[in-house]
């Protein structure tokens, strides 16, 4: 019987981000906190003779070779020198375009699985490395939990968790944002801005591309404004948008507060999670 291997792809909260410059190589120097949460897409692989598949529920229309799952699979390969093929069946929850890092979750949890489907027993340290070229947060989610990052965000520091028992009311508007649009917005602006970085311990929830995505997609505006008056100081925009997340240390609280949005039929999802500080399963 063929081995089926199933994995859980978790998503991740900015919870402040610092944007510090245009670097040479053409991406920012950032300095950000990033936390997993239990909001995941599951991915199922399985060896085969044939070509690599991959099954994405529900359907989208990304080309194979863009996909990132395909890019992780391949580089694997190469890096292992293993020529064997695999199927992959990813059922989708993360949405793209929203800041919560779905994509390159996704690869990393098909390094990690290709690693344990292969018994190739490489280092989550060589993973991250292998990772690092295809997406600058991948290297964090081959562990999640809680760290500082810098550089394009792949230099990482593991912390301990502060939101370890915190839930987050995340909301996620019909508005899937562009990465490099949102930077190039805030390219525009930034001889004007007053760029300064902090240290890890004195992050709060402030995220430099707020004013950049809102810019960029007016309609963030609307949500901005929402989450001023949520009834706590942790909130903020994820990464750059869409995603927008409010914590509170109580459960019920949470939800009661997402219950409180869901009456306003926003045109988004509302989802109540839990912060994690691993992703082993």
């Amino acid at each position: 019987m063929t081995k089926l291997l199933t994995l859980n792809a978790y998503a991740k909260l900015n919870i402040g981000l610092r944007v510090l410059g245009l670097r040479k190589d053409g991406f920012h120097e950032l300095h950000t906190h990033m936390h997993t949460i239990d909001l995941c897409d599951e991915l199922t692989f399985q060896k085969t003779k044939s070509s690599v598949e991959i099954d994405i529920v529900p359907v989208t229309d990304i080309p194979l070779e863009k996909n990132l799952i395909y890019k992780a699979i391949r580089l694997f390969q190469q890096k292992s020198k293993i020529d064997q093929n695999v199927q992959c069946k990813l059922t989708k929850v993360i949405p793209m375009g929203a800041g919560l890092g779905g994509g390159s979750s996704d690869a990393a949890a098909t390094l990690v699985a290709l690693n344990q489907l292969f018994d190739t027993n490489y280092s989550n340290n060589t993973l991250a490395e292998w990772g690092a070229g295809l997406g600058s947060d991948i290297p964090f989610f081959i562990e999640g939990g809680f760290a500082c990052a810098k550089g394009r965000g792949e230099i990482l520091r593991t912390l301990d968790s502060p939101y370890q028992d915190h839930t987050f009311v995340v909301i996620i508007p019909s508005i899937e944002c562009s990465t490099p649009e949102v930077f190039k917005a805030w390219d525009e602006f930034a001889d004007s801005m007053s760029i300064h970085d902090v240290s890890c311990e004195q992050m709060d929830s402030q995220n430099d591309l707020q004013a950049s995505a809102c810019r960029r997609y007016p309609k963030l505006k609307a949500y901005e404004k929402l989450i001023q008056s949520a009834p706590t100081n942790l909130k903020g925009m994820s990464g750059s948008g869409s995603s927008w997340y409010v914590g509170f240390t109580n459960e019920r609280e949470a939800k009661a507060y997402q219950t409180q949005l869901q009456s306003l039929q926003l045109e988004a999802h509302i989802h109540c999670v839990k912060a994690i500080t691993t992703t082993k399963e």
